[in-house]
């Protein structure tokens, strides 16, 4: 759930990254058909967060406004289960209990799952801020575009030097959790190298919302 924040005269540097708008090739001729085609477009300068927002962080928004999230009204929420290799319904699974209030309490400076778009834009929006959209997102993790033709941000391959460069799930997906990256599930936030603009898990890690897609 990284996110923006406007104006941006005045932001908490040690927070947030000023990416500098311009001219951006958004989507893809050679992808899903959702994401052709390729066209130019033009970005105004936005800021976004270095980081995830971790389980502290939300606990924290929690704490100041009541909130309860939708999987905590729903009473359930959507956790895959690799002993049977297929996604599930899991009662009492939400962002303080991800795979079932009957697992372990969310680590708290991992990224905070078990969020809907609707809770991750309410906790945006307490501190003035907003989800990135779809073409923000992909411009910062890219780069500004200039690593659009590889796939991640520091090049082609997952495996750099017998290391992994971020968190994944290794093969197989879905039907394959692989740990060989050090981590089950999700990995501390900063936990691998930022991109060169100085954002953290821009790849791999969680999956993260925008604002609206293409």
């Amino acid at each position: 759930n990284d996110i923006i924040s406007n104006p941006i005269d005045q932001y908490d540097a040690d927070k947030m990254v000023f990416i500098k708008g311009g001219k951006f090739k958004f989507g893809s001729d050679n992808g899903l058909n959702r994401e052709s085609p390729e066209h130019e477009v033009i970005i105004q300068s936005f800021l976004i967060d270095k980081n995830l927002v971790s389980v502290e962080d939300f606990r924290a928004y929690v704490n100041k406004t009541n909130y309860i999230t939708e999987a905590e009204l729903f009473g359930n929420a959507i956790v895959f289960n690799d002993s049977i290799n297929s996604w599930k319904l899991v009662n009492g699974a939400n962002w303080q209990f991800p795979l079932g209030n009957l697992n372990k309490i969310a680590t708290p400076n991992h990224p905070v799952t078990q969020v809907s778009w609707n809770d991750a834009l309410a906790y945006c929006e307490f501190y003035d801020k907003t989800l990135p959209t779809e073409v923000q997102w992909e411009f910062a993790a890219s780069e500004r575009g200039e690593k659009k033709n590889q796939l991640f941000y520091w090049g082609n391959d997952l495996i750099v030097n017998d290391e992994y460069m971020c968190n994944t799930w290794v093969s197989g997906y879905p039907h394959t959790i692989g740990s060989k990256d050090g981590f089950k599930y999700t990995s501390p936030i900063g936990h691998f190298k930022e991109n060169s603009l100085g954002i953290f898990d821009m790849a791999g890690n969680v999956w993260e919302w925008c604002y609206n897609w293409h």
